[in-house]
């Protein structure tokens, strides 16, 4: 996972840090701890119904997954110059509408559905980073 990690930052590595840079890499983490939090409490032990604790948290859930890949795009685009309709943005975005779908539907077709397409999409993401790390951002040709 630190692997990961350090390799998605990669791109940063010839910025010229300020303090609104600096607060809105800070952000992404932060907000991925949140959503996080919110997939598995503290203490897993006392959840007796896995799919009744995630209809318990889904809309807070779903919400802070909008918000998080919100940040993502919008620290993409201000702080790596990603251009708006990059395809890792259009990502994204469609990622940003199936979190909303997610909130907004309680049926349980509905989130079967979103699971495997955010289990695909973020195969696809890590396979074209894990290939190069700026392979993600780099302007297309």
């Amino acid at each position: 996972m630190r692997l990961g990690a350090f390799w998605s930052f990669w791109p940063y590595r010839e910025l010229e840090w300020t303090l609104f840079r600096f607060m809105n890499a800070l952000a992404v983490p932060a907000l991925l701890y949140a959503f996080i939090s919110l997939l598995v409490p503290q203490d897993p032990t006392v959840v007796t119904s896995w799919r009744d604790y995630f209809f318990d948290v889904r809309a807070r859930l779903f919400a802070t997954g909008a918000i998080f890949t919100t940040t993502v795009t919008i620290s993409n685009q201000a702080t790596l110059d990603v251009p708006v309709f990059h395809p890792s943005q259009l990502a994204n975005y469609a990622s940003v509408a199936a979190f909303l779908g997610g909130f907004a539907s309680a049926k349980q077709r509905v989130h079967v559905i979103l699971a495997l397409v955010f289990g695909a999409g973020f195969a696809a993401y890590l396979f074209a980073l894990m290939i190069e790390p700026d392979s993600i951002f780099r302007a297309v040709p």
